[in-house]
């Protein structure tokens, strides 16, 4: 999940700098205070969203993260060999998830030592 949060606020922050773009370049060919700075006030609000999202994902992605450690601790002193299926299937995520996990997980294991 917190990969699509991640997504949806690289696409926010894309269109905050659009309409920044759009405010730059129409602010002389404006009528009124509210055409003038519309887009301006948009652009601040895609921002904001686009912050709050990436601070979303990036806990979801540490809360995940520590999840799966567990599970792979758990694992490990039950089982001699741990496999990225079983971890698949214990943290409800694809096998190339887990794989990656796995790797990162013996790989900090390897350095300690």
């Amino acid at each position: 999940m917190y990969r699509i949060k991640y997504l949806i606020g690289i696409f926010s922050g894309i269109f905050g700098l659009l309409y920044i773009f759009f405010g730059i370049v129409g602010f002389e060919d404006a009528r009124t205070f509210l055409d003038r700075y519309t887009a301006f006030m948009l652009a601040g609000v895609h921002t904001i969203v686009s912050a709050v999202v990436f601070a979303s994902s990036y806990v979801d992605k540490k809360n995940q993260d520590k999840r799966v450690g567990e599970v792979i601790g758990a694992l490990m002193l039950l089982h001699p060999v741990v496999s990225a299926q079983m971890i698949a299937d214990e943290t409800s995520l694809s096998v190339e998830d887990a794989q990656e996990y796995l790797d990162k997980h013996s790989a900090q294991f390897t350095k300690k030592q």
